[in-house]
């Protein structure tokens, strides 16, 4: 099972109490985590929450991290985070129509991964048409800056309209937000923000003055050059953006298939291995009230 972080405290945590729980009750041996797409070799960050459970009574851990924001111990392997260039950095220039062909090699393992084997050209590379207006906002975009960052004469509407809302609601200045997410500049060399159906048209590449295209976004999330979406550009968008990215999915098959031993136990009773809900040393009241349900619900599945 997986979703988005926000299972872990929609409608005060029941959603994710009730499925644990239910689980258990179907005599699953259970255990969740909240994953950090980036700490598995992913150029994103993505926080997604997983619920692995099994009928075999079989003992599960997820697959440790292999890539860290400052490897340090070579004890431990861990790789440095891939940035957004190492996922696109080997793509052509993008076009406004037709599919393109590759121009330089690969200069990561991560690209070499992806990349088409055959002579075949890659599709969903194609620029979107601004107008005047549009490309003034993104041409001023630096590393990191939003639509708050604009002159606000080049804020888009909506931005305001929020804007003026959260004064009168009294929400502090250093809390408001933006038109939905807004416009945002990546950085070269930090992992993509997360991508979603919007990214299409809310990230700005990192060093060119226009939005990711599809195939930057299908690449973020691990896509291969040779998979064919279908669909117009929204579904496509949509497609990529509400995915479980494919080269970490392979990696949490492969491990499982590793300790799976393919023999289900009848009449299992189920257990509770527990669940890491959060890196940092403190929780959210939110988090904290949905965690403190869940082990009273689970208590009689802890052995």
């Amino acid at each position: 099972m997986e979703n988005v972080e926000g299972l872990l405290t929609a409608n005060g945590g029941t959603f994710i109490v009730e499925a644990v729980t239910r689980f258990l009750e179907a005599g699953y041996w259970v255990r969740a985590k909240k994953v950090y797409m980036e700490q598995y070799g992913l150029p994103q960050r993505r926080k997604r929450v997983l619920v692995v459970g099994n009928l075999e009574q079989r003992h599960f851990d997820f697959p440790p991290p292999t890539h860290t924001e400052h490897p340090t111990l070579p004890l431990f392997a861990q790789l440095t985070l891939l940035n957004i260039l190492d996922a696109i950095g080997d793509l052509p220039a993008a076009t406004h129509n037709g599919g393109i062909v590759y121009n330089k090699e690969p200069q990561c393992e991560y690209q070499r991964r992806l990349r088409r084997a055959d002579d075949q050209p890659v599709f969903h590379h194609q620029v979107k048409r601004l107008n005047d207006f549009a490309q003034q906002r993104i041409n001023l975009l630096k590393p990191g800056e939003t639509m708050k960052d604009l002159p606000e004469d080049l804020q888009h509407p909506s931005f305001t309209r929020r804007s003026y809302r959260r004064v009168l609601d009294g929400t502090p200045t250093e809390k408001r937000g933006g038109a939905p997410s807004g416009l945002k500049r990546l950085f070269a060399n930090e992992p993509s923000l997360t991508i979603t159906s919007a990214a299409g048209t809310e990230f700005i590449h990192p060093t060119e003055n226009r939005p990711l295209t599809l195939r930057e976004c299908a690449r973020i999330q691990s896509f291969p050059d040779w998979y064919a979406f279908c669909g117009a550009w929204g579904s496509v968008a949509s497609q990529i953006g509400n995915a479980i990215p494919p080269l970490f999915m392979e990696m949490l098959a492969m491990h499982i298939r590793n300790v799976a031993t393919w023999q289900r136990v009848e009449n299992s009773t189920g257990r509770w291995f527990g669940i890491d809900a959060t890196k940092s040393n403190g929780t959210s009241p939110m988090l904290t009230k949905m965690l403190t349900e869940l082990n009273r619900k689970t208590d009689a599945y802890v052995r």
